[in-house]
């Protein structure tokens, strides 16, 4: 799916799990299955129906325009520069729309809502995710469940 959805067209590194400081991928092939998993509330191993598909496939394309992961590019910012200032290429914060993707399919039944994600502030210095994905001390990244649950939390 990750090869076929124009949303991720050159974003996708299909040969690592981590992404390199050099590279021009803005996300690991690893961290959209676990996402896309947590969002259908499914096993990564599992095999996705055409439904799931297909939740799958307007989910990630509703998020995509609001969370500029094709914008940088007309910006002259390289994918390394992107990563730096924005939140939404990180893994914690595309597992954390994974959950926040499934709240909206459980209490909802769509994923429409997801169109309001442009109201947040994603860069990276935002206030809004300190101490739920950036830690509070050394402003790294945090990975944990905690944090996850944390952004989902905050984006929902």
């Amino acid at each position: 799916m990750a090869k076929d959805l124009a949303v991720f067209t050159n974003l996708v590194d299909f040969e690592r799990n981590v992404i390199g400081k050099s590279s021009e991928y803005l996300f690991p092939i690893k961290i959209l299955k676990d996402a896309t998993a947590r969002l259908l509330c499914v096993k990564v191993t599992d095999t996705l129906s055409d439904e799931q598909r297909e939740v799958a496939r307007d989910f990630w394309s509703a998020c995509a325009k609001p969370l500029l992961w094709q914008a940088f590019r007309y910006w002259d910012d390289s994918a390394d520069e992107f990563r730096a200032g924005y939140l939404s290429s990180h893994g914690v914060f595309l597992n954390a729309l994974g959950l926040v993707g499934q709240c909206l399919v459980g209490q909802y039944g769509t994923t429409e809502k997801i169109s309001d994600l442009g109201t947040l502030n994603i860069k990276r210095d935002s206030e809004a995710f300190v101490g739920r994905c950036i830690d509070e001390v050394t402003g790294n990244m945090l990975t944990n469940a905690t944090a996850i649950k944390l952004t989902a939390i905050k984006i929902l």
